[in-house]
């Protein structure tokens, strides 16, 4: 039997409550000075937005005026875009979710308005649905963002960028995850003072006001057309706050990453701390599947009746997508087509800078024309392979319902691996560095000449988007310059140590050239390598090499993670049905062949959209349509907190073994407690609706405590039994000061409740304490915490009381 999530009515929150068995667990006690001033700007993330200092905001907030527009955000680590649509308006059919806005129903709404997505951007190449995720600085100042700042850097001299002090950033996205580095080896270089939540704030801030002017023209000109037509329109200017904002982020994400993006995006105006409803958290998988399964369920219905001919003809103009307005249609790049045989031998590249007609060409060459297979319907196990430039995200999701009453149940945990186009650039740099050009040179060049490196990095950007086959790439003038020298270097030494002989070898620069590669002596043939440096400064890197060696080792954690996760579904009765590859990494051959070879094993069909790397901005402004698209997830972690309870021989036969739980002397009570246990409250795996609530009751650990701390661990094992278990790390932590004298309200004060819940709205979870006695949260904060937690097996009780410091009790 398919295992479905509980549901709740519209608008009402599900909550599970857990009483304590016997004795109470107690909360550590915790020092009411500890407790942090709220502040709006960097309190952590939270659907539908962080308590109040007095009440759970379920039950105060005032519902808010509904968005006119709804803007989808994708951040990528190599190129953003953004997708819009007009707010549906308010009607019968709309309910309350936690957050105390309307909503419309899934099941009850009209179909979605239709999702543009924005291809025109100042100084691009070629026509594209992003623009270049990058910064210009002038010392700490952001001079350019986007196309505008790889333009200038690129035409820059080097006089101007070291007299200017210009600092030139990519790839920032992969700070905000800790270990995220790659893309050409080093991690990004900030300037002074600019931490890496600030350069995410910074291109936010820009991106926001260019989108901003972008809808206020197109809200001016349908007010244009609308007074032609004889209506009266609204005249008044745009009001930012009547822009609801979708923003993408990977699933493999942990919630400081996540903490770290919804702080960047409150700097950058896309959440106002009057309403933090305004932003939304949306995970790039789940929007990839949302777009294919809304806009191919759209494009069915289209199918049946005839189209309007203005329609027809607005579709053909960019890519089969233009709507005439700067914009594209998203059902129609998100339209499925089977990936056939021929995808081994197509067009390649990660899309990222190929273009918006470059990709189409290349999705249209590699698949079969619109087939049953490539339809998504009531019941199918869709298993989602979301590659971008950055990270590689896998999801495994049940299609339930049709229509506009489509839904999607998570039905396996997925899995992400830092694999995305960006590592495939590094394999290839360090491809070039090791066996053609030589590190020393290498390194040099890259040091003293950043706007060659761009160069370099643009050209293979646009030999990715090639057939399978050989990849020539031209050095630049400035690292031919340096291979030279120190090629007449060696000759030189060579000619030293012959001592004037008169056999000499030849001095033609292939071979010298290819000696100083790799730090050896020999030819590139001679030691195996299948690339060849020649004298016009071009490099040949074989399609072996590109395969093996470059895309190669890449691919294959995407595979492997992408087998886990189908691993895991079919355990739980979640046999795939159908895969679907997507992100702009999806328009390489290699990453193609590779996954289509997994589905054949699989014996079911790989689809793929148009428009591969406009999937998900697509399905992010879906998500703002309507958010209860995804009615349940499985938990990534086994969630828990810790907490002190009674010493049981359990615990005893732990400590002898392993050295943990530590055992205290409660002299208040006279007896013995375990510290540092785990209190599950949702295990790894474990399905959970949207919405949904669990709440454990607690109580304080002495008749002296005047706060209590709550810290929020997880593991990746699904079952846990103490925080000190290797694996284990802290999350999230809250402090909650009790009121004065609240000893005299109970006979024990095991009879105190203290409500810890975890509430899992949207793509974020939050840690909420509550004292029911007085309905107060007072002085509330989340701590995010993504540092693990240091254990061992000696002084427990001290690595307790600094590394764990949240203990509750029962």
């Amino acid at each position: 039997m398919t295992p479905v999530a509980p549901r709740a009515a519209p608008g009402v929150r599900l909550v599970t409550t857990f009483r304590s068995r016997g004795a109470r667990n107690s909360l550590r006690p915790a020092a009411a000075s500890a407790v942090p001033p709220r502040n709006p700007a960097t309190s952590p993330p939270q659907q539908p937005g962080p308590p109040s200092a007095s009440n759970d905001p379920a039950a105060t907030s005032r519902p808010r005026r509904p968005p006119a527009w709804i803007v989808g955000v994708d951040f990528g680590t190599y190129a953003s875009g953004f997708g819009y649509s007009k707010a549906a308006s308010p009607d019968s059919s709309s309910s309350s979710n936690s957050g105390g806005e309307a909503q419309p129903d899934v099941g009850t709404a009209p179909p979605p308005a239709p999702v543009k997505l924005h291809h025109s951007w100042p100084d691009q190449p070629l026509q594209d649905f992003k623009t270049r995720t990058v910064c210009l600085y002038r010392g700490n100042k952001l001079e350019a963002w986007g196309w505008p700042a790889w333009k200038r850097w690129t035409t820059m001299t080097d006089q101007e960028r070291r007299e200017g002090n210009y600092c030139y950033v990519e790839e920032f996205k992969l700070l905000l995850q800790g270990g995220g580095g790659g893309g050409g080896g080093p991690a990004a270089v900030l300037p002074p003072g600019v931490t890496e939540v600030q350069v995410v704030a910074d291109f936010l801030s820009e991106l926001r006001g260019y989108i901003y002017r972008h809808l206020a023209r197109a809200s001016a000109a349908a007010a244009s057309s609308a007074s032609a037509a004889g209506s009266d329109p609204d005249r008044r200017p745009l009001d930012p706050t009547s822009i609801a904002w979708c923003l993408t982020v990977p699933a493999m994400w942990d919630e400081a990453a996540k903490a770290k993006m919804r702080q960047a995006a409150n700097r950058a105006g896309m959440a106002r701390a009057s309403d933090p409803g305004s932003l939304t958290m949306v995970l790039e998988p789940e929007a990839a599947a949302a777009a294919a399964v809304v806009h191919q369920q759209r494009i069915s219905r289209k199918a049946s009746t005839a189209a309007p001919a203005a329609e027809a003809a607005a579709e053909a103009k960019v890519a089969g997508t233009d709507t005439g307005d700067g914009a594209a249609d998203a059902a129609k790049a998100a339209e499925l087509r089977e990936v056939a045989a021929a995808a081994a031998v197509g067009p390649g590249g990660d899309g990222s800078s190929g273009g918006a007609a470059a990709a189409a060409a290349a999705a249209a060459a590699t698949a079969s024309a619109t087939a049953p297979a490539a339809t998504l319907v009531d019941g199918d196990v869709l298993l989602v392979l979301d590659c971008g430039g950055g990270t590689a995200d896998i999801t495994m999701h049940r299609v339930v319902g049709s229509g506009t009453a489509v839904r999607l149940q998570e039905a396996a945990a997925g899995k992400g691996v830092l694999a995305g186009g960006r590592f495939v650039d590094d394999a290839l740099w360090r491809y070039l560095r090791d066996s053609v050009v030589g590190a020393q040179v290498w390194d040099q060049w890259r040091a003293v000449q950043p706007g060659e490196w761009v160069q370099t990095a643009t050209e293979w950007e646009a030999a990715k988007s090639q057939p399978r086959g050989p990849v020539t790439l031209q050095l630049r003038p400035n690292l031919m310059d340096l291979i030279v020298r120190q090629q007449q270097q060696q000759q030189q030494q060579l000619n030293d140590a012959n001592d004037g002989n008169g056999q000499r070898p030849s001095a033609s620069f292939h071979a010298s050239s290819t000696a100083a590669g790799g730090g050896g002596g020999g030819s590139a043939a001679a030691s195996g390598a299948s690339a060849a440096l020649r004298a016009d400064g071009s490099v040949v890197v074989s399609e072996e090499i590109l395969e093996r060696e470059i895309y190669g080792p890449v691919v294959d954690q995407i595979v492997a993670a992408a087998a886990d996760v189908l691993d895991q579904g079919r355990r739980g009765g979640n046999a795939c049905t159908k895969m679907l590859l997507a992100g702009g990494m999806a328009n390489s051959p290699y990453v193609q062949q590779r996954v289509r070879q997994l589905a054949q094993e699989c014996r079911v069909p790989l689809l793929m959209p148009r428009q591969p790397q406009a999937l998900v901005v697509s399905g992010a402004v879906l998500f703002g349509q309507y958010p209860a698209l995804v009615t349940a997830r499985r938990s990534r972690l086994t969630y828990g907190i810790s907490c002190r309870s009674l010493w049981t021989s359990d615990d005893a036969a732990s400590a002898a073994a392993f050295g943990y739980p530590p055992k205290l002397w409660k002299d208040e009570d006279r007896e013995y407690v375990a510290d540092g246990v785990f209190e599950v409250y949702v295990r790894r795996n474990e399905l959970v609706g949207l919405d949904q609530v669990v709440r454990r009751t607690f109580c304080p650990t002495s008749r002296t405590t005047t706060a209590v701390g709550i810290d929020l661990y997880a593991t990746d094992a699904e079952e846990g039994r103490y925080t000190a278990e290797p694996g284990m790390r802290r999350v999230a932590a809250v402090v909650m000061e009790l009121p004065a004298g609240w000893t005299a309200s109970v006979p024990r004060r095991q009879d105190y409740d203290i409500e810890v819940e975890l509430r899992f709205g949207g793509t974020e979870i939050t840690l909420f304490a509550r004292d029911p006695r007085t309905n107060n949260a007072v002085a509330t904060s989340v701590q995010w915490t993504p540092e693990a937690v240091t254990t061992t097996t000696t002084t427990h009780g001290s690595a307790a009381a600094t590394a764990g410091g949240t203990q509750l009790g029962r």
